[in-house]
């Protein structure tokens, strides 16, 4: 595997040095190799702003060791801009390139450092999945609908998207208050997590329900409801949608499966204007979303 250089330091440096390693690392596994040691040492030389080096040092570093992954996108992204800022494109891609051959996946840093995205997967076998499951929870609750990137794909792509790895569905409970809401949806959770094929494989720190689908396909149930003519939808839509964008419930012209009453809305708040451009490395403001829904978490048995 071929690594790609990134423009050395004027003076030679330490970040220079550790670059190379990671990419030696990453190039020739070895075993015993301590990632927290070479990023403390990238600590002690760290520079204000970062430079383009010592960003892919740190990005290598913890793909090399398969840590803090949610960090490793938000290097990702901001390496992207300083490349294209630069008119340098073509130096991220390559680094990318590198990145997915070292870590033999099309996917990077998606849910999980191993996860394999949707590429080279049998979509018609996911839906499938997604149908069966459809209906179980269908039989407990008022609705169900496509929601985040499943929702993105078939509306922007026709498709699942490449470089995604699970099914997001939207979970409609009674209509009522944030609080009663957050109740209702804790005293739903039990059942919601008893579906699929593989037990529930939910977050204590977060209310959307995990599962694993007959096949194997990782499917998030999010929480969502209509308070007062307004559409909240956890953790995107907060308010920010009258109810006649959700429903009543559409259909997906690819899946047949429902969707929202105007999902090009709902995805513009989930994911802002331009969300019509392929983004694997788009951060959503998880913090921000979570202090709006502060009342429904904790009446859901959470802390904001």
């Amino acid at each position: 595997m071929q690594v790609v250089p990134a423009e050395p330091r004027t003076d030679g440096g330490r970040i220079s040095q550790i670059h190379a390693i990671a990419a030696a690392q990453l190039a020739h596994p070895a075993e015993n190799f301590d990632v927290f040691a070479h990023l403390r040492a990238l600590d002690a030389v760290a520079e204000d702003p970062r430079s383009l080096i010592e960003l892919e040092a740190r990005i290598m570093l913890q793909f090399a060791g398969r840590i803090r992954r949610s960090r490793t996108r938000i290097f990702m992204n901001s390496l992207r801009k300083l490349r294209i800022a630069e008119s340098n494109r073509a130096a991220f891609d390559a680094f990318e390139a590198m990145l997915k051959g070292a870590m033999q996946s099309d996917t990077l840093a998606a849910h999980d450092f191993s996860a394999q995205g949707f590429a080279r997967r049998d979509h018609a076998a996911i839906w499938a999945e997604t149908r069966a499951l459809i209906d179980q929870v269908a039989m407990l609750t008022d609705g169900v609908f496509l929601n985040s990137g499943t929702l993105l794909g078939v509306v922007r792509d026709g498709r699942l998207i490449d470089h995604d790895d699970d099914i997001d569905l939207g979970v409609l409970i009674p209509p009522t208050t944030e609080r009663e809401a957050g109740r209702l949806w804790r005293a739903l959770t039990p059942a919601l997590a008893e579906l699929g094929e593989g037990g529930d494989r939910s977050s204590s720190r977060s209310p959307q329900v995990t599962l694993r689908a007959r096949g194997g396909v990782s499917v998030d149930l999010f929480p969502a409801w209509i308070y007062r003519g307004a559409a909240f939808v956890y953790p995107h839509t907060y308010g920010a949608l009258p109810e006649a964008d959700v429903l009543p419930l559409g259909r997906c012209a690819v899946t047949g499966l429902h969707i929202p009453a105007n999902p090009e809305a709902m995805l513009a708040v989930n994911y802002g204007g331009e969300w019509r451009e392929p983004d694997p490395y788009f951060i959503f403001p998880w913090k921000r979303q979570k202090r709006k829904f502060a009342r429904f978490l904790r009446a859901s048995g959470l802390e904001e």
